[in-house]
Formats: structure tokens, sequence, C-alpha cells
């Protein structure tokens, strides 16, 4: 519920009330507390002069135990009626004399005593109780007087002030209210009289002032209103026209098979085609308000944002090609160009820009790098192909061409023992030339998916003994142990003389590797494997040595052609052709091979092949398995 506004006359009365009452009651309360104070302080004293006078008085009856003559001076002092009760005690004998009178008692009791010396001596005590009665009735007479004295200075100060106010005030301002109210109901016609002089008049000449300027004003808005309606009309015949103008752009914009889009000066985008919708997958409202900067890749969108703010401060302009996410999969890639808009003021009102994608441009040019790249390396790799093929031929074919040379010219001149040597000389070198051809066809073979399997269930751990066998002449001779582990004797879809040529190439590096004194451990186990979201059975075959190892950055090449170990370039490390060979015939079986370091010195190879694979038949084309 809305309270009740005072009016100026209340508001007035009420001011002046409590500026005459606030003063008035403090100047009285001040007066009654000084009055107060002077009567309770008449009061002691008069209280401690009774108590004198009556010391004095009693001491000879005292002295002398008189308690007629005591009795006499008692009842004169009780003839004052503030006086309650008057107590005379001897020093030794205890009370003397005792006069109480509790009718007397009307207010609070005030309480004094005082010794009674006689030669020096104290030989008793006097104690007076008055009673503050009269005290307080007086006190409440002269708040009472105070309060009535007020009242009625309050009440002839109002009706002296209501009469002024009346006068003065009230029926001017009413007069006022009265011609503000023809203002503003708009009644300007007839003029507002006013004769008084004082400020009441001025406020009422004012409002005539207000009236003679408001009609004139009005008048004026009038003509003015007249003409605006015209420029009104005007301005929507502009207005269709742009926006038949903007609905053409729009049109044209969305039916192009580019990206546009419109800023306003400060960047935010305004306005995006349909096409670009379409193409990244955002929703208008996502895109309309935002900085044009946010349909950067974010990776991308710092320098486009600092590219952008130098092109600006330069002409304006900017071209460049960026990243764009899309909510239907792969960053693409767009070439953007931003020009300025400019009215006729040469004011900047804002950008409009194309965003064509050229994703297929881009991954034309990676292909092209790619390719180049690949030609390159294919063209390094032929030329370190034929020079390492004409240093491994060349080595075998110089000692047979020397030995045989030498065989012919010292034929009938040397033992049979020596001819000998130098024929095994050449069947070394000959069996090495062949072993080299031999990789170079294994290779070509699988490279060219041409090599030819024959997939049998077959135990590996029987695979491992036969090899085993083949080398424990080697092994013993270098002074190296053979140790088979097979934790599961499980069999395994595979070509049984593949999978061999892949252990006889692990276990010929292994022995090579291996220093004297230790062992070289071959285990076989089950072991799962995890391709995507599928768990695959198989078998893991592992070959530990106790080599230098390999640098770990060299892990994964060491499978390439003609690659070594840095650890191993010294002439013991073969043609760098059978650990690639290893890798080709492993996944033709659908598995994994892989080298790692161990911890205390040497390097494992491990081998996982599948328990089954997809087709088991006697012969087979090697699957291409990447």
């Amino acid at each position: 519920m809305l309270k009740r506004a005072l009016s100026i006359k209340q508001s007035i009365i009420g001011a002046i009330i409590i500026g005459l009452l606030i003063p008035s009651l403090l100047n009285g309360y001040f007066s009654l507390q000084r009055s107060e104070q002077q009567l309770r302080s008449n009061l002691e004293l008069q209280h401690g002069q009774v108590l004198s006078n009556l010391v004095l008085a009693i001491q000879l009856p005292l002295w002398n135990l008189s308690p007629d003559s005591g009795q006499q001076i008692v009842s004169s002092v009780m003839e004052d009626p503030r006086i309650v009760r008057i107590s005379v005690t001897d020093a030794h004998l205890g009370t003397f004399l005792e006069m109480h009178k509790p009718e007397r008692q009307l207010g609070q009791l005030r309480t004094q005593s005082k010794p009674v010396y006689f030669e020096n001596q104290v030989i008793g005590f006097v104690t007076v109780v008055m009673d503050d009665g009269y005290l307080r009735n007086q006190i409440g007479n002269n708040r009472n007087a105070m309060l009535w004295t007020l009242l009625g200075q309050l009440a002839f100060s109002l009706m002296l002030i209501v009469l002024l106010l009346q006068l003065r005030l009230v029926r001017p301002l009413m007069g006022l209210m009265r011609d503000s109210t023809r203002l503003a109901a708009g009644m300007l016609e007839h003029p507002f009289t006013w004769t008084r002089n004082d400020e009441l008049g001025k406020l009422g000449n004012s409002l005539e002032y207000t009236r003679q300027a408001l009609n004139k004003l009005i008048h004026e808005l009038e003509e003015k209103n007249r003409r605006l309606e015209e420029d009104l009309q005007v301005r929507k015949r502009v207005e269709e026209a742009l926006r038949a103008s903007e609905q053409r752009f729009r049109t044209l914009a969305n039916a192009a098979p580019v990206g546009i889009f419109r800023t306003s000066a400060d960047g935010r985008c305004i306005f995006m085609s349909a096409y670009w919708n379409r193409r990244t997958g955002l929703g208008v409202e996502t895109v309309i308000g935002t900085d044009w900067t946010m349909l950067v890749l974010a990776d991308d969108r710092g320098l486009v944002q600092s590219r952008w703010q130098r092109d600006c401060e330069q002409d304006g302009a900017y071209v460049g090609e960026f990243r764009v996410p899309s909510s239907f999969g792969a960053p693409f890639w767009v070439d953007c160009k931003l020009a300025p808009l400019v009215d006729d003021y040469g004011t900047l009102s804002g950008y409009v820009g194309t965003l064509m994608d050229v994703t297929e441009r881009k991954r034309a040019e990676v292909l092209l790098r790619e390719a180049k790249e690949a030609a390159e390396s294919a063209s390094r790799a032929k030329t370190e192909f034929l020079s390492n093929m004409s240093h491994e031929l060349r080595t075998p074919m110089h000692a047979i061409i020397s030995f045989s040379e030498m065989g012919e010219r010292k034929l009938g001149t040397v033992s049979n023992e020596k001819l000998g040597q130098y024929f095994s000389r050449i069947h070394q070198s000959g069996n090495r030339l062949l072993a080299l051809l031999n990789d170079l066809l294994d290779l070509s073979k699988l490279e060219a998916d041409k090599m030819v399997y024959t997939m049998q269930p077959t135990r590996l751990g029987l695979v491992l003994e036969e090899v085993v066998q083949e080398f424990m002449s080697l092994a013993q001779e270098r002074g190296v142990e053979l140790v088979i582990q097979e934790q599961d004797p499980v069999r395994a879809a595979m070509d049984a003389m593949r999978i061999g040529q892949v252990v006889r190439n692990l276990l010929a590096n292994a022995l090579k590797f291996t220093v004297q004194g230790s062992q070289v451990l071959l285990t076989v186990k089950e072991a799962s494997h995890t391709d995507g979201e599928e768990v695959l059975d198989g078998l893991l075959f592992t070959v530990r040595d106790h080599g230098p190892g390999i640098p770990e950055a060299e892990l994964l090449t060491i499978f390439d052609k003609f690659i070594q170990s840095s650890k191993t370039k010294d002439g013991s490390g073969g043609t760098g052709l059978g650990l690639a060979i290893c890798r080709e015939i492993i996944q033709d079986h659908a598995g994994h091979v892989w080298a790692e370091n161990h911890p205390e010195g040497g390097v494992i190879f491990k081998v996982w092949l599948p328990l089954e694979q997809d087709t088991l038949s006697q012969t087979m084309n090697a699957p291409s398995v990447l």
C-alpha cells in the first residue's frame, strides 16, 4: 500500500513544530537538570548542617549518659518532616537514643553519619536518615510547569504560522497549480496573469513566459514534423531500394560457389553466405556477431590476426590462406580475400570478403611435394643400392678371379694342399656371392608380391631346434651357448621354410655380436596382440643376444634395406638385407617384428605371429599386410 505524501503546508508546519519544539525541549531539559541538581545539592547541604548541629548538641548528654536531655534534643530535630530516623550510639555501650518515623518515607532515603568527640575522644556516633520525597515533588511540579508553558507557546506559534502560510503561500501555490495544470494540458491560448511582486509572483510570470515559449515551439515543431514526414517518405523509398539491393546481394552471395561474408568496421561478422554454413556445418547464430578471425583454426588464428592488422594499417585489404575447422571432419584450407567498404565521405563502414576452398589444391601441393621427396629418396636409394651392390658383388668376384688366376699361374708348381686352399677361397666367395644374389631375389619377390608360401600348422619350437642344430658348431667355435625356452608348444599357420629363414637371420646376427662366454636365448610363448579394438591370439618368438646393443634412434631404421646399426659398421654387419627380408616375411604372415634394447645389455628381437591365417592352403601368394 502506497504511503500518502505530505502537502507543503503540512510539511512546513511539521518542520516549524520540530524547529520550535526541539530547542524548547532541550532548553527545558537542561534547565530542569540544573534546577534538580541545585535542589539535591541544597538537600545534601541541609542534611549535613542538621547532622553537624545534632553532633554538637548531643555531645554533653552522651558524655554524661543523660538520655532525657538527649531525648529533648533529638525530638526538636525530628520536627523537620524530611527526617525519618535519628540514631545515637555510644562508642562502648551501643545504642544511646533512637527515634524513627517510617510514615515520613515518600521517596529514597539518604543516610549520613558522623562521630561525636569529647576532649579529642570519639565517644559515639550520630546517624541521620533523611527522605527526598519533598525534593521529588518539587522537581515534578517544575516539570509540569515547563510542559504547560511549552504547549502554550507551541499552540500560539502554530496559529500564527498557519494563518501566514494560508495567506502568503497556500493560496498562491494553488494558483500556480491551476496554471501548471493548464500548461500541462496544452491550454496555451489564454495568458496567465500575476500581479504579486514576491517570489511566487515571479514564478507565475515565469509560467507565462514558458507558455509563450511552448506556444511558439509547438508551431515550430508542427512545421518540422511536416518536413520530417516528407523526409521519411523519401527515406522509406531509399530503404526499400537498399533492401532490394541487399536482397539481391544475399541471393547472389548464397548462390556463389564460394563463401562470402561482411563485417562491421571492427571486424565482427554481420553476414555469412549459406555456402559457408553448409561447408563448415556452423549455424548462422554461431558466426554472426563474432570476430571474423574466429572462423580460423586456433593454431593459425594468431598469425592471421597479426597479418590482418598489419594490412589494415597499410591499405585495408587482406589476402591470405589459412585453415578452417569443420564439424564434418578435418579442417580444410581456404583462400581469403578481404576488402574494405568506404562510404561517400571516406568513412570505413566495414569489410566484404570471400573464402574459397583450396583444400584440393593444397592436397595436390602436398602430394606433389611428397612425390618429389619420394622421387629424390628413390633416387638416393637407387644410388645407395647400386653403390652397396657394386661393393658387395665386387668383393667376392675379386676373390674368385684372384684365387683362380693364382691357381692357373702356379699350376704344377705348388702343392695340392695349396691348390686346395685356393679352391676353398673360391668356394667361400662363390657361396657369399650366391647368398647375396639369393637375398636380392627374395627381396625382389617380396616387394613384388611374387613370393609363394606353403602355409601349414607348424610348431615353432621344432623350427627353432632345427636352426639351432645348424648353428651349433659355429656357436661352440665362438664360445656362445644357444638356449631354447618353449613355454607353449602350440601350432600356428606358417611357411616353415620362410620362418626358418627369419630365425637363421636373427640367430646369425645374435652370434655375430654376442661376446664369448655368454649365451643367446630363444623363447617361444603364447601372446595376444591388440589390433584396433580386436584382440588376436598368437605366438611371441624372441632372440636375445649379449652384444653392444642398438641406439634408440636406430631401432626402427635397422629394418630398412642396406641399413646397419652405427655400432656394427665395421664389416661384421653384412649387406643390410637380412632384417629387411625378415620384416617382409613376417608382415606377409600378418605378424610383426621389432627390436628392443635389454636393460642389462644386448638386443631382443621380437616376432609375433597369429595362431590362425585367414586362408590356410598348401600354396598361397603373400598377402599385402602393412
